[in-house]
């Protein structure tokens, strides 16, 4: 097998990535690898993560996720049990394994819903770690502002939006905008609102999510509806539809937990991770979102076990909790590695949402970010062109997932992903097949996202991807 991307191959894919739009396109020219030390175990681990064992894993979660209703969010049995099984399987191949009790302020949903005076009910999420509806809610006259068709909108983005429009004393109801709900929320409220609705200008107009408000929240409620629901809201003239709204939350003390296993072999001084998030969405059982990373993680662990051959480093791997939580567990993690902890870890393999049935196929360029990045992150690129397998990369911090924190540590990081909401070009289904003008995984956060989601074909080229670079790392030959 060739050990680097030859010139051709370098050339192929730059084409192909500079045929797509708004994505980064760097592929670094690649010396030759007479000099390079064997890649005899990437080889294996990458002949190993082309079996069944991750799919298993993930028919496993689907039968925990079935006996629990569907629920796997983070503190949940189904979540428990997930953990548990991941550690019975570590510590079946013989790792150390331990947890690690990561605290935390968790907010939990106690009410939302919301009626109109037409006694249309209309399906709504409170936005986590926003603020609650007062007393008995809000009832309220509903102001739609113009309907957005089509992403980005910066719809209620400016003070002008608001202007002219009966917003005093009003539930207001806005697009999904770059420029953030809370800064949609600051305006609306000095315009005299009283709670914010925002949609989502997804293909699927039932579609919508749960999200969540970071930093100090904006002091109006805060809730989502789907696109159809704000085009119903819309289409009644104006000041006939009042709403009861009710979005009630609270915030409690709770734990979660990080499980790791890492070998006894290797330089233990050298730590080669890779590491995905193990808990889900509370909206649904979570198996794309992110069982399928983590079984390819989980897979690769069980081949290393069963035979170290080849390994020079040590190897850990992280299951993270509260990862939908915004990054609970992978935070608490990399804020409580001592100095030579830090030191220790030589690189971090992250991956999300690696097999949804309508995937793309992304590597996160990390080197602007992080000293030292281009080594996961070139090695990730090098091993799809020697495959022939078709890329795209995004730039860091893009994914919002955990190898953000171990980047701010300065540690070399790189990850890959298949895609969330955004919405698959002509050219990208071109490029990888699937279909245009729909997101790249319609399951994402919600309750479909369960086996039956999982393009099976794409879960084996992903894992056996970062099979490869995690043996490329331990066996020192990167």
């Amino acid at each position: 097998m060739r050990q680097h991307t030859t010139s051709r191959q370098a050339a192929r894919l730059a084409v192909v990535l500079a045929a797509t739009t708004g994505l980064l396109a760097v592929v670094p020219a690649m010396a030759s690898g007479a000099d390079s030390p064997s890649t005899a175990l990437a080889e294996r681990l990458e002949a190993a993560a082309g079996d069944d064992g991750a799919y298993r894993t993930l028919e496993q979660v689907q039968a925990i996720a079935d006996a629990n209703g569907q629920v796997r969010d983070d503190g949940s049995d189904g979540w428990k049990q997930t953990v548990d099984l991941f550690a019975g399987e570590l510590k079946a191949s013989g790792y150390t394994v331990w947890r690690q009790r990561v605290p935390y302020k968790k907010f939990i949903v106690q009410e939302e819903s919301a009626r109109t005076s037409t006694n249309l009910t209309v399906p709504v999420f409170m936005v986590r770690y926003s603020n609650s509806t007062k007393g008995g809610g809000v009832n309220a006259p509903v102001v739609v502002l113009p309907i957005a068709e089509r992403a980005p909108s910066t719809t209620g983005c400016n003070a002008a939006d608001y202007a002219g429009l009966p917003v005093k004393g009003a539930i207001v109801v806005v697009p999904f905008s770059p420029c953030g709900r809370a800064t949609q929320a600051n305006l609306a409220e000095k315009a005299g609102a009283v709670a914010l609705l925002e949609y989502f200008l997804q293909p699927d107009p039932s579609w919508f999510l749960r999200v969540v408000v970071l930093g100090e929240p904006p002091n109006l409620p805060l809730g989502t509806i789907s696109r159809a629901s704000a085009k119903t809201l819309a289409a009644a003239p104006a000041g006939t539809v009042r709403m009861n709204l009710y979005l009630k939350g609270k915030f409690i003390t709770d734990f979660t937990e990080n499980l790791f296993a890492q070998s006894t072999f290797g330089d233990q001084h050298k730590v080669v991770m890779a590491g995905a998030h193990l808990d889900s969405a509370s909206e649904g059982p979570g198996l794309n979102d992110n069982i399928s990373a983590a079984a390819a993680v989980l897979r690769i662990a069980k081949e290393l076990g069963a035979d170290h051959t080849g390994v020079k480093n040590a190897v850990r791997f992280a299951f993270w909790g509260a990862e939908e939580r915004v990054l609970v567990g992978s935070n608490y993690y990399a804020q409580n590695l001592s100095a030579q902890e830090r030191a220790d870890i030589a690189m971090y393999l992250n991956a999300e949402l690696i097999a949804g049935s309508n995937f793309g196929r992304f590597v996160v360029d990390s080197r602007t970010a992080t000293p030292g990045s281009g080594a996961p992150t070139d090695a990730l690129i090098e091993y799809y062109a020697m495959r022939d397998v078709p890329i795209q990369i995004l730039p860091p911090k893009s994914i919002k997932s955990d190898d953000e924190p171990i980047m701010a540590l300065g540690i070399p990081t790189g990850a890959i992903t298949g895609g969330t909401m955004g919405v698959k070009t002509p050219a990208q289904a071109a490029l990888w097949g699937g279909t245009a003008g729909q997101q790249f995984d319609p399951c994402y956060h919600q309750i479909c996202d369960n086996l039956a989601s999982i393009d099976r074909p794409e879960l084996v080229v992903n894992s056996k991807a970062m099979a490869w670079v995690v043996g490329a790392f331990a066996s020192g030959a990167r």
